[in-house]
């Protein structure tokens, strides 16, 4: 048996969810959507600031081919995609043994609306998807490098940053 492209997002949303937990000190709280048709994975209620982030996870597994073209896709279907202020996309590249993160990342919706490449045309022209293309090398200077963070710690941190920001 393979671990399904299914059970791979699942485990990534799980292991978003108990890193935000773990690495806030249980300031921030996760909850899953019984039904995530809506294309919102998680809620992170801020126990402090007493606010909700919106995320959409993203995940990918680390292959040589991703190894060899220092880049991964996160494609997200316009059809479940509505930016607003309070809606991210989290990324996040795992290692094969589907625990250990290579590069994370904290986009704002906003951005993917204004600079996510649209691909994938439907029958009236219309995209079907926007797609990021971010490098998870430390040294990656793209326009997505600001938001990526090597260490779920680090991850946290900028999620926290976020509902302080808005406070």
């Amino acid at each position: 048996m393979k671990i399904s492209e299914t059970q791979k997002g699942a485990i990534a949303e799980n292991l978003i969810c108990n890193w935000l937990m773990i690495e806030s000190n249980g300031r921030l709280s996760p909850y899953r959507p019984v039904a995530d048709d809506g294309g919102i994975d998680i809620l992170v209620f801020d126990r402090d600031t007493r606010r909700t982030l919106l995320m959409q996870v993203k995940s990918r597994t680390g292959t040589e081919a991703v190894a060899k073209r220092h880049s991964i896709r996160l494609n997200i279907r316009c059809a479940t995609f509505t930016p607003s202020p309070d809606f991210y996309i989290a990324g996040v590249l795992l290692l094969e043994d589907l625990c250990t993160p290579k590069a994370m990342w904290l986009i704002p919706s906003l951005l993917v609306e204004s600079q996510a490449v649209r691909s994938k045309k439907d029958a009236g022209g219309s995209p079907t998807r926007r797609v990021i293309a971010c490098n998870p090398l430390l040294s990656a200077k793209d326009q997505w490098s600001p938001y990526m963070s090597a260490k779920p710690a680090s991850f946290v941190l900028s999620v926290i940053q976020v509902f302080d920001q808005h406070a």
